[in-house]
């Protein structure tokens, strides 16, 4: 393994001794593809294009960042910039391997392109799932080996999500309504108190509040809608420029007056934080959406 991680700072080491300011740049802002960027991407697909597809893709990713980080606690292996200080890097919070930023690239966009199954949307995508990948190592925030493990991991999870996604799906729509709210909160919590359980991170709460918050989206009339021909671009944008600033001030209000401390309560906030940002999406804003006249089949 020593050699392997040798060989990988060797690699950094080299694709970094072509730093420059663009280049810099171009991968801090390509890397937010695995990253910060699902803040916009899970919304306007869920708003604007295609609210089903939007809601499956954001709870795969997550399901698959949930993995990601059990797996980095497992290993918790440093990343490179802290075992070598030839690297350049902005530093970044967090353990090694495997790369969360490549695994929930490849199901993300996978999901998508898979879904859309067009040449050109799955070239797009590729490419957004490779640079991902790559500005990864060229950041000096994780190893090659990191990001292709990420990328194997998150292709075989992509593959048996897309092979039991529909049996899935209708096991539990053949449960009563009672019994599935019950599954779509115990079993994320209760995942996330076992992930606990052995690593304290609180992390995992809000990730499995997010899941939880998926599930019930997905269980929603909103998310039975699809792309409508009637749907015109203007009423698409409005819809974005309307939600995005609500879901911002959610996510300040929400983290308002935090304890700072591991506790409960801490948890119990990151589990109704996660929930309560995906309900929002997935919910709450497309019920706005119509109250305001900004969904065809209201806009009349």
């Amino acid at each position: 393994m020593q050699a392997i991680r040798e060989h990988g700072i060797d690699f950094i080491l080299y694709i970094q001794s072509f730093h420059s300011p663009p280049l810099d740049q171009f991968f801090h802002a390509i890397t937010q593809f695995g990253g910060a960027a699902y803040l916009f991407l899970i919304p306007l697909l869920v708003w604007c294009i295609a609210p089903r597809l939007g809601l499956r893709a954001a709870l795969a990713m997550l399901v698959a960042q949930f993995l990601v980080m059990v797996l980095k606690d497992y290993f918790g292996q440093p990343r490179p910039f802290q075992v070598d200080p030839r690297i350049i890097s902005d530093g970044e919070w967090g353990l090694s391997f495997p790369s969360g930023h490549a695994q929930g690239a490849m199901v993300y966009y996978g999901l998508i392109a898979a879904v859309v199954a067009r040449r050109w949307v799955t070239a797009l995508l590729g490419v957004i799932i490779f640079l991902v990948g790559f500005s990864r190592a060229y950041l000096g925030v994780h190893y090659p080996h990191d990001v292709v493990a990420g990328w194997l991991i998150g292709a075989g999870m992509l593959y048996v999500w897309l092979t039991l996604e529909d049996s899935t799906a209708s096991f539990f729509s053949r449960l009563s309504t009672e019994k599935r709210a019950l599954l779509g909160v115990v079993l994320p919590l209760a995942v996330a108190a076992l992930h606990n359980a052995f690593y304290s991170n609180p992390a995992s709460y809000a990730i499995a509040g997010a899941i939880s918050g998926t599930l019930f989206s997905l269980a929603s009339p909103s998310a039975r809608s699809a792309f409508d021909e009637r749907d015109r671009l203007w009423r698409k944008a409005a819809r974005f420029a309307l939600g995005m600033p609500l879901l911002f001030g959610l996510v300040r209000a929400i983290r308002y007056g935090w304890p700072t401390e591991p506790s409960l309560a801490l948890s119990m906030l990151a589990f109704v934080n996660g929930a309560v940002l995906m309900l929002f999406v997935g919910i709450a804003a497309p019920r706005l959406f119509g109250w305001v006249r900004l969904t065809p089949g209201q806009a009349h």
